[in-house]
């Protein structure tokens, strides 16, 4: 008995010796191809295999996230996404949010700005990195929000159609 219990653990560990070398050289590959990475992703966690589902529920499950951490995970993102977006546009477009004309926005960053240098291409300096500063942020919200949705889709929530 103890000889058939050996046999069958040998033989898993073979099992699971194969799994993780398959798993390594996936690996190998979505590290150096991100069509290869893409299409993983999805035939992966896409999969209406009801096995292959299993055994990722069976992976994830292994975390210690709940469906209620990711969700807040997911609130936190989307909020500060949401800073961002209003921080960003509010440097863009100041007439827009806070200021009744972009005159007064554009007298406070000039005394800003003089008070750092007297040149004008300083002047100008620092309004186009104003300016690059400002698009980095819109991205990184959007990037963010991205991740927010990732985040819900991972807690189990799913946007569908209406019919």
């Amino acid at each position: 008995m103890a000889e058939k219990k050996t046999e069958t653990t040998e033989s898993y560990r073979k099992n699971i010796e194969k799994l993780k070398l398959e798993m390594r050289s996936a690996m190998l590959l979505a590290r150096t191809s991100n069509t290869f990475s893409g299409i993983l992703s999805r035939e992966i966690f896409e999969s209406t295999d009801p096995e292959i589902r299993s055994f990722v529920e069976f992976i994830v499950s292994k975390q210690k996230i709940t469906i209620r951490g990711l969700i807040m995970i997911a609130a936190g993102e989307i909020a500060f996404a949401a800073l961002l977006i209003f921080l960003s546009l509010s440097f863009i477009v100041p007439a827009f949010f806070a200021y009744a004309n972009p005159g007064v926005f554009l007298g406070y960053l000039y005394r800003a700005t003089q008070a750092v240098s007297v040149s004008t291409l300083a002047d100008r300096v620092v309004v186009l990195i104003d300016f690059v500063v400002c698009v980095f942020m819109l991205l990184s919200a959007l990037q963010l929000l991205r991740t927010a949705s990732d985040t819900l889709r991972n807690a189990g929530m799913r946007v569908t159609e209406a019919n």
